[in-house]
């Protein structure tokens, strides 16, 4: 089996699978205890929580089958065994229904208007503040670049 992506940002969506992994060697066997912003998970799925959470057998892979919003949040991977203790901490992103259609949105309206600097800020205003965007085209307009947005209004 492949082991799972480890670098330290992860994003997922909705409804989707994603998982985390502990990479960890050690002689004896380090004990491998996962966390959620500080509590610890094994606790949660004693208490009934998150029960769309598992672990692999040895406790590397943290597993969640079908991700919501709440799983947002800071992993963190304690190891500890005779030789000493370690941990990996992630952050993980999970995108929402309302930020994945505004990210389709924006895609097709950067792909339609990528050679038209005005209509493409045009457009751009209806999701973006002016005075929080740096929208800037290199190689003669076939990319855009956007370093920072917050949204304005939605037309809906």
């Amino acid at each position: 089996m492949d082991r799972p992506d480890t670098k330290p940002y992860q994003e997922a969506m909705v409804d989707t699978p994603f998982s985390l992994y502990c990479p960890v060697v050690g002689s004896p066997l380090p004990n491998i205890m996962w966390s959620k912003n500080g509590i610890v998970i094994e606790k949660h799925l004693e208490q009934g929580f998150n029960d769309h959470i598992s672990f692999g057998e040895d406790g590397q892979l943290l597993l969640v089958s079908s991700a919501t919003v709440e799983d947002s949040g800071n992993y963190t991977c304690y190891v500890q065994n005779t030789g000493g203790s370690d941990s990996v901490s992630y952050v993980v992103a999970v995108q929402g229904e309302l930020l994945q259609y505004l990210n389709n949105l924006l895609n097709i309206i950067i792909f339609l208007n990528i050679r038209t600097e005005f209509s493409l800020k045009h457009y751009l205003s209806l999701f973006v503040s002016d005075l929080f965007s740096r929208i800037y085209f290199t190689s003669q307009y076939s990319s855009l670049c956007i370093l920072s947005f917050s949204i304005l209004r939605l037309p809906f």
